[in-house]
């Protein structure tokens, strides 16, 4: 499925490059059996007025702000071997999973990513007795962990189903 992002140039942009990679994966590659739809949605809000990159909703029910499951944040190609987002670019992730939460209050935690097409990391935004706490997962190869389609779909499905409690790596209060 991502079996030729390796080809996307280091320091490619998220929008003339990252984006149409994704959504040609989303469009043509994704498996369509899974308890989680990807849909390109960076041009449409669907978080209130806000619009990010991709949005995971629960398959077999309406696009709508209560079925989102999944944010996904797209940013430009990392420089070679730089794997690691920005805490800017964290923190824009943040934004719009507070922004879900407060949306979707029946709630206690909301799963999102960031990706530059070759590289993916994964997100837990918990409320904790009145705190957020953001439970930050490792970031992975796109290329080597999700080459196979059953693969991503249990991958996807089980971050926005556990809700990061298998993220092992750090976790940081929030607010």
């Amino acid at each position: 499925m991502f079996y030729d992002c390796i080809d996307l140039e280091a320091g490619s942009a998220e929008t003339g490059v990252v984006q149409p990679y994704w959504t040609t994966v989303i469009n043509e590659r994704l498996p369509t059996d899974t308890k989680i739809c990807l849909k390109d949605c960076h041009g449409k809000p669907t978080i209130g007025s806000r619009k990010p990159d991709i949005i995971g909703y629960v398959r077999g029910e309406p696009e709508s702000i209560f079925y989102i499951a999944l944010v996904g944040e797209l940013k430009g190609r990392r420089a070679e071997h730089k794997a690691e987002f920005s805490h800017e670019e964290k923190g824009q992730l943040l934004s719009f999973l507070e922004d879900l939460l407060k949306l979707q209050t029946h709630r206690s935690e909301v799963t999102g990513f960031l990706s530059d097409g070759c590289f993916i990391q994964f997100f837990c935004l918990l409320l904790l007795q009145a705190n957020l706490v953001l439970e930050e997962g490792p970031v992975d190869n796109l290329s080597s962990i999700l080459s196979h389609s059953s693969f991503f779909s249990a991958y996807i499905t089980e971050y926005a189903s556990s809700a990061g409690r298998n993220l092992a790596s750090r976790s940081v209060a929030v607010g």
